[in-house]
């Protein structure tokens, strides 16, 4: 089931890239669509892990974009994370609110991840620190850190 789950996330969000590769091309001024790829760690009262995560967001104005996200938890935490996002922007800084669903080996617990990132911007590229709190991951709340790479498509 889980498996089944995340290749079908997976499979949508393929889709949505090749979407938004298309809207890119014919419109290179404005930028719209996002990919990010994260390293970092997921620490919580009792644990720490290695966490990778992807991302894509698609911004309908200057402030608000959605999209949705993965993250893997490896190590003491044997978790992913999967959930659509609202990001909310400032600034740099950028706005995290997402329902979520936590995949680990025993069970499927929603969650709510609430975060914040500083994004630095070179052309087409980004960097971004990155801290998320994660209300449910393995029992037990967990924060989130870590960079996002970024590229505008």
């Amino acid at each position: 089931m889980k498996r089944l789950f995340l290749v079908g996330f997976l499979s949508l969000f393929l889709v949505g890239l090749t979407n938004a590769q298309e809207n890119a091309d014919s419109d290179k001024e404005e930028s719209k669509n996002e990919f990010s790829v994260f390293i970092g760690g997921t620490s919580n009262s009792d644990a720490t892990a290695f966490t990778l995560g992807i991302d894509y967001k698609h911004n309908f104005t200057k402030v608000v974009g959605v999209g949705g996200f993965v993250d893997y938890a490896m190590g003491d935490i044997q978790s992913v994370l999967v959930g659509p996002a609202l990001y909310l922007h400032a600034w740099h800084f950028e706005f995290t609110v997402a329902p979520a669903a936590e995949f680990s080996d025993t069970e499927i617990v929603p969650a709510l991840r609430l975060g914040t990132a500083y994004k630095f911007e070179i052309d087409r590229f980004s960097v971004s620190p990155s801290l998320f709190f994660d209300t449910e991951r393995v029992e037990a709340p967990s924060w989130v850190y870590g960079l996002s790479f970024g590229y505008e498509l």
